[in-house]
């Protein structure tokens, strides 16, 4: 599995990078996670708010803060 984090450095990106990476740490899972502030590839992928989250090449959330719990899930929903 692929994840790509995009996000500078505000807030809610650092947490996002944090919780996202704790979580699939957590997962006992084979998680390549990447961090980007790539803006071609962000145009790319049409993800034009951050923090944003790409999971196998889907985006699975932009514009919002995950929590723990979120980031879990949407890597459980992207498996």
């Amino acid at each position: 599995m692929n994840i790509i984090i995009f996000g500078d450095s505000c807030a809610s990106c650092k947490q996002t990078i944090k919780n996202v990476t704790e979580a699939a740490n957590a997962m006992d899972s084979d998680i390549d996670i990447r961090l980007s502030e790539d803006l071609i590839e962000m145009v790319r992928l049409n993800v034009f708010q951050t923090p944003a989250v790409v999971i196998n090449g889907k985006v699975a959330s932009t514009g919002k803060l995950l929590s723990f719990d979120d980031a879990k899930a949407l890597i459980e929903q992207y498996k």
